[in-house]
């Protein structure tokens, strides 16, 4: 018998009963939820209708198409999970699908409805051919595993219902960017110019993400509301989703069983590195660990039992992933070059059989999806080329890292794996988390345990690496970002599995304990992150779009203020009008031209000496944050404004700085 097959009767089926002790987890979930959520400060449901109103697009948007793909790719061996690959699935060929559309000049509504009616059309056909489910048993754990899905979307929406809108939230800068992006695809096809939106062209540290882009543009369309609007939202299903992807990844890799993968699923899914992404927010990155964990699944599924629909699948994960986040890709490469070498070396691995279609038509046809693709595939690989290029260089010892130091600070080592520190022991516990998850390797077939042993032993000499190099900050919260929620996944399914096979009842109370510890760390852990994290623009800010409208449409405007979170959000929201400034923001966000000259000039509520120079009479308007001036026509230079935006300019330099 071969060994594939030895490997593959170790995998448990979901039949595991005890709908009682279900309903029990279901109400112990929902009072966590219910507590977070309290102690984050909600306390009204004016956030709830936008909130539906785009989830009802996500499910429309990904659902679709999703459950067509999922009918027809899943693989046999995860089929009875089949429900749970529909969102996920349809997120994957929704993006690039509209991506390929997008490239082909095809305006966002008509490439809408392409994806929705060739989703429902797919969807009604793989209906009528669906098998019967004969393993009902199973209903309850799938009920299950979607409403926890449910409540950790709700968690990671909690800063937005909190303020009760939708709206930005947290305080990374990019989420601004993020949201210009999808404005701009919205009207304009890729490598097109719009001079009258914040973003008025693709930036180009961005060019391979046009498919996290082209979601967001998309979902936010379907639902009716801003870009912004949906933004909060779709962030928050991504971490659904990704919570179901560990879920999943527990029960058919791990061998977790169905309970143990929904404890898993509820402890990763709200890892505080997770939450962290979601309401900080990290949009770019939060795609990179939904398609991380989806990649790592399907790429064991191939070492296991490789057919076709899984490889086109993990192919289409791994475009997704690499056009959404490149930094990303040594994980699952790592883990199929080492998994995919012991199960090759082996006698009688199975292959799959690649036959090129026989006739004329199809090979025409496929000549045709080729021709249709290209461009789009091309600018992506371009964009993951420069990125992946320039991180390559510097990671050997005496490189510079100081254009790679977007973040200045080293996140505590205990985050990422889902800890908090109460009483200063977060150091020990961190360590035997990460023991455990090595210790319940050795449970695992030796295709899993090698590929993931060394992946991750690798991930943490890397991390360590950066650690003491100078500016590393930002590649160690890039490799920890990844490798923390697998070693807690790890270390969970360890637990589950030692309880489970413990003689003793000691060791079986101490593992109960230990994740009973884990699942209150994560729940105190998410209501630390959320309550860090409140609207991104406050009133006052927001008023500044209502002073760009009551501006003649020609009228330049100065942001003198400070090259920060304020002057990027103002040159969003005034974006109509030609903007410039004394100290640029430049760095990787749209930057306006440097300047001392123009119609009106905008200043902090007090502003200094230097810059009330370049201001005449009274403030036009003002609130407690801002004020408007009339600009000083005896101020030096000339009027350099423009609706032009341009990137990668030095941060905060000028000809003359009158902010210092």
């Amino acid at each position: 018998m071969s060994s594939t097959a030895s490997t593959q009767r170790r995998v448990p089926q979901a039949t595991i009963g005890g709908t009682g002790l279900a309903w029990m987890a279901a109400a112990a979930v929902g009072v966590a939820a219910l507590f977070v959520a309290w102690k984050a400060g909600v306390k009204g449901v004016s956030g709830v209708p936008p909130a539906l109103q785009v989830g009802a697009a996500v499910v429309v948007l990904f659902g679709l198409p999703g459950y067509a793909v999922a009918s027809f790719a899943v693989p046999a061996p995860l089929r009875t999970h089949l429900p749970l690959f529909v969102l996920p699935f349809g997120a994957c060929v929704t993006a690039l699908g509209l991506t390929v559309l997008g490239f082909a000049q095809v305006p966002l509504t008509a490439s809408l409805t392409v994806v929705i009616v060739a989703g429902a059309v797919g969807s009604v056909v793989a209906w009528r051919r669906r098998e019967p489910n004969p393993d009902r048993a199973s209903l309850p754990w799938l009920a299950a595993a979607a409403g926890l899905a449910l409540v950790i979307v709700c968690i990671g929406m909690l800063p937005m219902l909190r303020a009760g809108e939708a709206g930005l939230t947290g305080a990374n800068g990019d989420a601004v960017l993020a949201v210009g992006v999808g404005e701009f695809l919205q009207d304009t096809p890729p490598g097109g110019v719009d001079e009258a939106g914040y973003v008025d062209r693709m930036p180009a540290n961005w060019r391979s993400k046009y498919p996290i882009y082209y979601a967001l543009a998309g979902v936010s369309q379907v639902s009716g509301l801003d870009v912004e609007q949906a933004f909060p939202v779709l962030i928050a299903v991504m971490l659904g989703m990704t919570a179901l992807g560990w879920m999943l990844f527990s029960f058919y890799v791990l061998a977790a069983g169905a309970a143990g993968a929904l404890v898993a699923m509820w402890i990763v899914g709200l890892d505080r590195i997770l939450l962290y992404l979601t309401v900080g927010p990290f949009y770019n990155q939060m795609w990179g660990q939904f398609a991380m964990v989806f990649l790592l699944l399907l790429a064991l599924q191939m070492i296991r039992r490789p057919t076709r629909p899984s490889i086109v699948l993990f192919a289409l994960f791994l475009a997704l992933g690499a056009f959404a986040y490149p930094l990303m890709l040594p994980f699952p490469i790592a883990l199929l070059g080492v998994g995919g070498t012991i199960a090759w070396r082996r006698a009688g691995s199975p292959r799959p059989g690649w036959h090129f279609p026989r006739g004329r038509a199809k090979r025409w046809l496929i000549g045709l999806a080729a021709l249709i693709m290209a461009p789009a595939v091309l600018v992506a690989c371009v964009g993951v080329l420069e990125k992946s290029w320039g991180a390559a260089q510097v990671i050997a010892p005496g490189s510079d890292l100081s254009d790679w130091n977007a973040l200045p600070i080293y996140l505590p080592f205990h985050q990422f794996f889902g800890l908090t520190d109460p009483i200063g022991l977060a150091g020990p516990i961190t360590v035997g988390v990460i023991a455990l998850a090595f210790y319940g390797l050795r449970r695992q077939p030796r295709e899993v345990a090698l590929a993931l042993g060394a992946m991750l032993a690798g991930a943490l000499a890397f991390a360590v690496y950066f650690r003491v190099r100078e500016n590393g900050a930002f590649f160690y919260f890039k490799i920890l970002g990844f490798a923390g929620p697998m070693i807690l996944a790890l270390a969970v399914v360890c637990l589950v599995r030692e309880r489970a096979a413990a003689a003793s009842r000691g060791l079986r109370v101490a593992c109960t304990t230990a994740l009973a510890l884990l699942a209150v760390s994560a729940v105190v852990g998410a209501r630390v992150e959320v309550n860090q994290q409140f609207s991104a623009i406050t009133d006052d800010t927001r008023e500044l779009e209502e002073w760009s409208a009551r501006l003649p449409a020609d009228d330049s405007i100065l942001l003198a203020l400070e090259p920060s979170g304020p002057q990027l959000y103002a040159t969003s929201l005034m974006s109509a009008h030609p903007l410039s400034s004394p100290l640029p923001l430049g760095g990787t966000f749209p930057s306006v031209k440097p300047g001392l000259q123009a119609d009106w000039v905008l200043t902090e509520a007090r502003p200094t000496a230097p810059v009330r120079a370049v201001t005449v009479g009274r403030p036009r308007f003002a609130n407690s944050s801002f004020r408007l001036y009339a600009g000083n026509p005896e101020a030096p230079g000339r009027d350099r404004s423009t609706r032009e935006s341009f990137e990668n300019a030095p941060w905060g330099q000028a000809g003359v700085t009158p902010t210092r």
